[in-house]
């Protein structure tokens, strides 16, 4: 007999099944304790029910904007899902930040967020540091 926890994982999961491999990305999301328990059974699901890809934002809900990503959640899901690309997500301001958090999770692809506001220049500064350039761009003071 399945437990009412998996019973309920098990539905939710349903209704963000992605159609096999339609090219459509399927990003998931969770609030904590649930973040934590489930990223890599969710993942595995995902990858199983044929989605694309999967995007773990490493904050939880509880969290808003404070405290630092978990970024141990993205590589335990990396780790886990093998045949489809795991993107990361969560505390990349810089280019050197989206960098790192690839070498230390083994993600895929870095997806960014809040991090982008108010600095537009992060994504040519991305793809220097992604191609293994040391130019950043350096924004002017703004002018009176």
């Amino acid at each position: 007999m399945r437990s009412s926890f998996g019973w309920r994982a098990s539905r939710a999961w349903r209704r963000f099944r992605a159609e096999p491999r339609s090219g459509l990305l399927s990003s998931l999301a969770a609030s904590s304790g649930l973040l934590r328990l489930l990223a890599r059974h969710v993942g595995v699901g995902a990858e199983q029910a044929g989605a694309a890809a999967c995007t773990l934002h490493a904050r939880t809900a509880a969290q808003h904007y404070s405290g630092r990503a978990d970024w141990s959640l993205i590589k335990q899901l990396k780790e886990a899902v093998k045949t489809i690309p795991v993107l990361g997500n969560g505390d990349v301001f810089e280019a050197d930040d989206a960098a790192r958090m690839l070498r230390e999770t083994g993600c895929d692809g870095v997806v960014v967020g809040r991090g982008c506001l108010g600095r537009p220049w992060l994504f040519q500064d991305l793809a220097a540091a992604l191609a293994g350039r040391p130019e950043r761009l350096t924004p002017l003071p703004a002018s009176r």
